[in-house]
């Protein structure tokens, strides 16, 4: 406990009186305890702030991500700046299929709220083996999808989301339109969907729920 220079003799002098080692023993005691509850509740506001990002923040970075794609022959995209989110967009090419990666960076809440990536082998649509192209559409898109499945956000469990989107690669689509095909892992809704020549996953963390527009 720190004194004040101007009543520092004020208390030596009433130590003559009253015992300055019993005040002093006394003294420390309450700055001990004081110490011991502002430590105290500094820790449940660090559970609190820990408890609240549990709750909301996926944790991704998005500048992150696209830097990881890019490494691994992506090309970048210009950022798309919408009414709320900025969409960072990569891209590839596997034998004229293609495949994107958009990531949507709410700027209100400062996090990525939905991972979406779409493989369009539309190139192959008047293609006469089309049972050839649907089964490679399908083989670009569980060498992508699952990777992604694995995605490291906050609460992740990268084993058992990628063990399920790749059981469902193959009756998550359908000529005709369908329901997506769906599961919660962690934060993220997990969304699988398309038609024999174009796939779509999601990651969708909290995206779906928004009223927001772009």
């Amino acid at each position: 406990m720190k004194l004040h220079f101007f009543i520092l003799p004020i208390v030596v002098l009433a130590a003559l009186y009253i015992g300055f080692d019993a005040t002093n023993k006394q003294n420390v005691s309450s700055e001990i305890a004081t110490k011991q509850a502002l430590s105290l509740e500094s820790e449940e506001e660090n559970q609190a702030n820990e408890q609240k990002t549990d709750t909301n923040d996926p944790q991704l970075d998005p500048t992150m991500l696209v830097d990881f794609f890019v490494e691994n022959d992506y090309t970048a995209s210009p950022i798309f700046t919408g009414e709320t989110c900025d969409i960072y967009t990569v891209k590839n090419t596997y034998e004229n299929v293609q495949v994107q990666v958009d990531i949507y960076y709410e700027r209100k809440t400062e996090k990525v709220v939905l991972v979406e990536s779409n493989v369009d082998g539309s190139y192959y649509f008047a293609h006469p083996d089309q049972e050839g192209a649907e089964k490679l559409v399908t083989q670009v898109a569980n060498s992508i999808f699952v990777p992604l499945a694995k995605l490291p956000y906050n609460t992740a469990k990268p084993e058992e989301a990628a063990e399920w989107v790749q059981s469902h690669i193959d009756d998550s689509y359908a000529v005709e339109p369908k329901e997506k095909t769906s599961n919660h892992v962690g934060l993220a809704t997990i969304n699988i969907f398309g038609s024999p020549l174009f796939r779509t996953l999601e990651l969708d963390f909290g995206f779906a729920n928004s009223t927001d527009s772009l």
